[in-house]
């Protein structure tokens, strides 16, 4: 359904179109059917996606990064290796509980609550299962050292893009080793060594301490989450906001 005809014929007062990206017809679209109608278009956030266009060499991609990116990404899987048997291992589709409960395990130990549980698990589990089901692939990622898991990354490859959707991992397990970047090195390697792949996306969001996406990307893009506003009270009051904040 086109956005102006899904517009008309729902009954609404304002609606939110949450990280639509800078470049997007839809943005312009729904900015010029905004003006025709005498709508409000009010600006509710921006943020920033980063990705990584895997259709060239790894080894060229390793050389353009700054030094210690390239130590954090690589260079520091021979100290991973001196530790023990490392492994990497795809959950799916038979150790899909076991991903999710050292992902929500990992979460609770860096951020203080789980990543996923009750109605979002169940939502995921479910998108794992339609997204096999269209032909995309689950990569519920288990890197591993002497058999125990330190580190769980959650991608889903789908038509020729991996999206690198979560993290987790033992924080205090060696502080040589940025082990979440690592393993994240690990995948970015895959998607490139993969014909099939053109690129690995990072989405929007900065890491915990710093934006190391932005130091990982080589293309990035604006994205703008927006609220049309119909209702004419609403529009007086966010008017009125709008002023009171500016002032």
């Amino acid at each position: 359904m086109a956005i102006s005809e899904m517009l008309d014929v729902e009954a609404w007062g304002e609606a939110v179109f949450r990280d639509v990206r800078e470049d997007a017809p839809d943005l312009q679209v729904m900015e010029k059917l905004a003006a025709g109608r005498g709508w409000l278009v009010r600006s509710v956030s921006t943020d920033r996606a980063y990705a990584i266009d895997t259709r060239g060499r790894f080894e060229d991609y390793l050389a353009n990064l700054g030094r210690n990116t390239r130590l954090k990404l690589f260079n520091r899987r021979k100290l991973l290796a001196d530790g023990g048997s490392i492994e990497l291992q795809n959950a799916w589709p038979n150790r899909v509980d076991e991903f999710f409960e050292l992902l929500n395990r990992f979460h609770r130990q860096r951020w203080g609550g789980d990543c996923f549980n009750g109605h979002s698990l169940r939502f995921h589990k479910q998108f794992l299962r339609q997204v096999g089901e269209e032909g995309g692939a689950p990569d519920l990622s288990l890197l591993t050292c002497n058999g125990q898991v330190i580190s769980v990354l959650y991608n889903v490859c789908y038509k020729g893009n991996v999206y690198n959707l979560q993290s987790g991992y033992i924080e205090d397990f060696h502080r040589k080793i940025a082990l979440g970047t690592l393993h994240l090195g690990y995948s970015i390697e895959s998607a490139f060594r993969n014909p099939g792949v053109y690129g690995f996306d990072m989405l929007a969001g900065t890491g915990k301490n710093d934006n190391y996406k932005v130091r990982l990307a080589t293309l990035s893009v604006g994205l703008q989450s927006i609220m049309l506003v119909r209702s004419p009270l609403l529009k007086a009051l966010y008017r009125l906001k709008d002023r009171l904040t500016s002032g």
